[in-house]
């Protein structure tokens, strides 16, 4: 199933431990990364404007008999299921990005979006290969992008990233979500923080995201998950995230089975979950270990992270 979440986490400790799209090329088994035609998009204060559009039974996002704030994309060229790598020359960061279309994409519906930031080295290509036997067909786009140079955590490179893409497909403008894991937690908590307004949740797998930098938090959804070995640094992330959310400090514990306990807060101003896995390291939860990964994750019959991450996106648009 979708084990993308778990094959990223794995990249990331392994890492951490040891385009103009003239050509679109689609892998089921990266190996190479396809040749790149860069494309250029100038940083602006702002992500492309949005075009509101009712949508009817979506096969992307329940948006049933709702407005969506539908991104430039929309009505635009079918772009064919696949896999993709482009640049992001915003900012100067030269920043590649892969970005896996599922099935169900259609250009005239918007798709939410889940940026997932490269851990480990921060090399997207390596965490997209690690994460992507794991993903199958994801609800969104599913984009992976690097973060392993200073200009790639730059405010102004994530909002030319994300016009971008925008203006590639048809986007949610209201469900632009993060996933970090490990190592890239602290730059998606610092993004969430400065761009409160464009994205709309935080989903972070066994990463300390304490520092928020010179930014003045808001209340934004988080989602996080962790094992033995990040728990105390996890745990005080979420803590300190609780009370930016200004939730009540002791949270609802709700044993899962199989060592599973879902922590939630209550009072909050914006939801936050923490799962917890007794007896599990630095790994990712999924229903099924597979792929170039597959070793640094653990099986859990009735769970699969990932899964669970689009759940919480899909309940948790921008205000």
């Amino acid at each position: 199933m979708r084990l993308a979440v778990i094959v990223t986490l794995v990249v990331l400790v392994c890492a951490a431990c040891s385009a103009d799209q003239s050509t679109p090329t689609e892998q089921s088994t990266p190996t190479e990364p396809p040749s790149t035609t860069t494309t250029t998009t100038a940083p602006t204060t702002t992500v492309a404007p949005p075009t509101t559009v009712t949508t009817t039974n979506s096969p992307s996002q329940d948006v049933s008999s709702s407005a969506v704030r539908a991104s430039l994309g929309c009505g635009t060229a079918q772009v064919e299921p696949g896999d993709y790598k482009k640049v992001n020359e915003a900012n100067g960061a030269s920043q590649n990005y892969w970005t896996v279309v599922p099935d169900s994409y259609s250009s005239d519906t918007p798709s939410p979006v889940y940026l997932f930031l490269a851990a480990g080295g921060g090399d997207a290509y390596q965490n997209y290969a690690a994460w992507r036997p794991l993903i199958g067909d994801p609800v969104g786009l599913f984009v992976v992008a690097d973060t392993h140079t200073s200009a790639q955590s730059k405010v102004e490179t994530y909002v030319g990233l994300l016009e971008q893409i925008g203006s590639d497909y048809c986007i949610d403008l209201d469900h632009i979500h993060i996933i970090a894991n490990s190592s890239s937690a602290g730059l998606g908590a610092r993004l969430m923080c400065q761009m409160p307004e464009t994205f709309a949740s935080f989903a972070d797998s066994l990463g300390s995201f304490r520092n928020l930098g010179s930014c003045e938090p808001t209340p934004k959804p988080l989602i996080a998950m962790t094992g033995d070995f990040d728990r105390a640094s996890v745990g005080s992330s979420v803590t300190t995230w609780a009370a930016i959310n200004e939730c009540d400090p002791d949270p609802e514990a709700e044993d899962l089975g199989s060592g599973i306990t879902r922590l939630t807060y209550q009072g909050c101003a914006a939801d936050v979950v923490l799962y917890d896995f007794e007896g599990m390291g630095h790994q990712f939860a999924a229903a099924e270990c597979t792929g170039p990964a597959g070793r640094y994750c653990a099986e859990y019959e009735d769970f699969d992270s990932f899964e669970v991450w689009e759940a919480f996106f899909a309940e948790h648009p921008l205000p």
